[in-house]
């Protein structure tokens, strides 16, 4: 029952910023806020003319003649509260049943980027009962490479339908892909209520005592310069845990960039977004909608009743994993077989305080200490080759390949064994690092299963790298 409530409440949240983030004004002349006035201004009148038709007046998503989308505090704070008012419905019942609250404190914003502080939703079951509260101290984005792109308003929902499935021209491909960037969900809190229910449910009831959930933040970071492109991200967890990805790749050429433009981004937007966007049922004609409600909804609620539609009808589709995989698989494959042409470093890492520590060793029942304990023991002294191989006998390796695995394991092992018996005598974490030093031929993955000796190829051109405890990222 509680991961029921934490999926619906992720959603909700989820829905609500990607829906305000996309609510746009209605024609180049009359923004949304103008809109809307006149909107009051024809109700109060009892008027029920209908209302001009945005359909045919788009117009091209441009950097030149658009303003910022999130940039002021009293229309964003104007969009929650019609949502909130009106209510999201999907399938002729509304999204939530109960009262919906939403604020946000400063914004501040321009094409390059925003900032939401102070955001906070509550939730209530009808007949309030439950009640569900969280918070976020910060939403931000900004390309610091100035393209005037990443918050720019569209004209209308179906202008921005359209740019959607149809993606960024080059220019501003290129240009968003060569600039620097930070995007941060800082300070995600959950009401005490919220805490303490979460807590009691028995999976989680540990975690309690160091607060893992009492605060979450999630960071991605880009910086491109005239030899690389540096990307990481991490999620943390109240200071007590964090889970980091980096990866840096040789800047490529304008040529390279217009070759994987081609052949590999616009394939992707043309397969997916196009068929997402056009295929579905959800109603994106704002005249058409509010005939079939036969009142004058905002045009907030309208955007707000599409994205919900949007996603909620796409998950009421029954998949099958296998197909949906090779589907995606296929469509990316071009994308994942052109990384091995390529240098690049790719790390995954984790760290967890002391405290986390104690509480993970304390509910594995005891063994998280004797795999600790027995790592200290083979980690005591360094082995020799043939003793690690007298130890790693069982693998099963066919006898033709026994002499090149153990010597490829053995070197491996000198490679590691200082890092690993750091973090056995003071576990914090760990990072692993996976550098290409040089192209490998795509061909040879399909290769491998037949003749297994093509893997010590792949193996000579791979560094690998085991680091003990990584230290905690800034937020």
């Amino acid at each position: 029952m509680l991961i029921k409530k934490l999926i619906k409440l992720h959603f909700t949240f989820t829905l609500v910023f990607f829906i305000s983030f996309h609510i746009a004004a209605q024609d180049a002349d009359c923004d949304l806020a103008c809109k809307y006035e006149k909107l009051q201004e024809l109700q109060s009148d009892g008027t029920k003319d209908s209302i001009t038709s945005y359909q045919g007046q788009k117009k091209s998503f441009s950097v030149t003649n658009n303003k910022a989308l999130i940039a002021d505090r009293a229309e964003v704070q104007r969009w929650l509260d019609e949502i909130t008012e009106w209510k999201l419905y999907y399938d002729g019942e509304p999204l939530v049943d109960g009262e919906t609250k939403m604020r946000v404190g400063a914004i501040s914003g321009d094409l390059d980027g925003f900032s939401v502080n102070d955001f906070e939703l509550s939730l209530s079951t009808e007949d309030q009962i439950e009640k569900f509260e969280f918070s976020i101290e910060e939403i931000s984005i900004r390309d610091k490479g100035a393209n005037g792109l990443v918050n720019t308003r569209p004209e209308s929902l179906n202008d921005f339908i359209e740019f959607t499935s149809e993606g960024y021209d080059f220019e501003q491909y290129y240009s968003l892909w060569n600039s620097d960037y930070d995007f941060n969900v800082l300070g995600i809190a959950f009401s005490e209520d919220f805490l303490n229910a979460l807590y009691s449910d028995p999976d989680f009831a540990a975690l309690e005592s160091v607060g893992l959930f009492d605060s979450m933040s999630f960071v991605l970071r880009q910086e491109t310069s005239y030899s690389n492109t540096f990307v990481e991200s991490f999620y943390d967890l109240n200071q007590e845990f964090q889970a980091q990805w980096k990866m840096e790749i040789p800047t490529l050429s304008r040529e390279e960039h217009r070759e994987i433009y081609s052949d590999i981004y616009k394939e992707i937007i043309s397969e997916y977004s196009a068929n997402y966007y056009f295929n579905n049922e959800c109603e994106n004609d704002y005249d058409a909608y509010i005939k079939e409600a036969e009142e004058e909804l905002p045009y907030s609620v309208f955007v707000g009743d599409y994205f919900v539609c949007l996603i909620l009808s796409d998950l009421d589709v029954a998949y099958d994993p296998d197909y949906l995989i090779d589907e995606l698989l296929e469509l990316y494959e071009p994308m994942l077989l052109r990384i091995f042409n390529e240098r690049f470093s790719l790390t995954y890492g984790f760290s967890w305080s002391k405290e986390a520590w104690d509480v993970a060793s304390i509910a594995s029942g005891g063994s998280i200490d004797a795999a600790i304990f027995a790592a200290n023991t083979l980690l005591a002294t360094k082995m020799s080759k043939f003793e690690l191989v007298a130890l790693l006998d069982g693998l099963g390796i066919p006898y033709e390949y026994k002499g090149l695995f153990e010597d490829t394991l053995y070197d491996y092992y000198l490679d590691f064994y200082s890092e690993a018996k750091k973090f056995v005598n003071f576990p914090r974490g760990f990072s692993v690092t996976i550098e290409l030093l040089e192209p490998i031929n795509p061909e040879i993955l399909y290769q491998i299963e037949d003749n297994p000796m093509l893997l010590f190829n792949i193996l000579n051109k791979i560094r690998f790298e085991l680091k003990a405890n990584p230290r905690f990222k800034n937020l």
